[in-house]
């Protein structure tokens, strides 16, 4: 049936509100790009610690992009002059003794481009973090300029 019983670092810290397909409210459809996401970003790097990435489809935050380690917040995106479903990327939130509100670092990236850009930050997370460093601490070691240059140069 294709379901599997093992939870990679990347795959057992997603979480994906219902978005379009029983939202009204949802700009994007989160369940099929968090797994997608999910899929693109395991064929490409292996983590050796969870890191939460939360889609949610609307300013309601369902799914609490706000808290996630990379929260993605769905917006529409033009691209070409097309109306595409697209993101806004958060980074360094959480929750209970590691509480934080996620600060935006990309403004309305379209899904396509969004995947590469996240695999960049995770490259550029294990590239410069210190010893058993969480991604949340990591970004929130950095003031915002400094975090996006940092990604920038991991970018694929």
């Amino acid at each position: 049936m294709g379901l599997d019983w093992r939870s990679s670092n990347i795959r057992g810290g997603i979480v994906a509100c219902t978005g379009k397909a029983f939202c009204k409210y949802a700009q994007a459809h989160t369940k099929r790009h968090a797994l997608e996401l999910g899929q693109y970003l395991e064929k490409r790097i292996q983590l050796d610690q969870p890191v939460n990435i939360h889609l949610t489809g609307c300013p309601h935050s369902c799914a609490q992009h706000y808290i996630g380690d990379i929260g993605l917040l769905a917006t529409p995106v033009k691209v070409n002059g097309e109306s595409v479903e697209g993101y806004h990327v958060f980074i360094g939130g959480g929750f209970g003794d590691n509480r934080a509100i996620g600060r935006q670092i990309y403004h309305g990236l379209s899904f396509e481009s969004m995947m590469p850009a996240i695999l960049g930050m995770l490259r550029a997370y294990l590239d410069h973090r210190e010893a058993g460093e969480t991604f949340q601490i990591f970004s929130m070691r950095h003031d915002l300029k400094t975090i996006q240059e940092i990604f920038e140069e991991e970018k694929v």
